[in-house]
């Protein structure tokens, strides 16, 4: 069984994210200054500002989704570890799971970030200890 179940991701992913950012930035500008230079402004001008500005929030979502990525890896893994020894840490009511923070402190006494885990990454965490480790 790996003792590690959840992978960070791939650094490759930051080979897209970056240039996707840089270009919707340069496109975004670029657009805004043709679109802001026009007398009369025309449909296709618009449009393509508009484009950029959602590649912009795309590139800036896929950033967000990232860093939220590699953040929860390591506390992923460290619940998974402490699911293991006590199953009282997760408890599943109301159809949500909470994290019982006097138990995680009775195995684990250091400061946590673990109660800031989504509701999908303490399920997946749950349904992976239940399955027997892997996923």
């Amino acid at each position: 069984m790996n003792n590690q179940p959840f992978q960070p991701p791939s650094r490759l992913w930051l080979f897209f994210i970056i240039p996707l950012a840089v270009a919707a930035i340069v496109w975004t500008a670029y657009s805004a200054s043709e679109l802001l230079s026009m007398e009369q402004p025309t449909i296709v001008a618009k449009y393509k500002v508009i484009l950029g500005i959602i590649a912009m929030f795309t590139s800036f979502s896929f950033s967000v989704g990232y860093l939220y990525m590699k953040w929860a890896v390591p506390r992923k893994n460290l619940l998974f570890q402490l699911l293991k020894q006590n199953k009282n840490v997760v408890t599943f009511k109301f159809g949500r799971y909470f994290v019982n923070e006097q138990a995680i402190h009775d195995i684990y006494n250091k400061p946590l970030s673990i109660r800031w885990l989504q509701q999908r990454d303490l399920r997946e965490v749950y349904e992976i200890l239940e399955s027997g480790g892997t996923k």
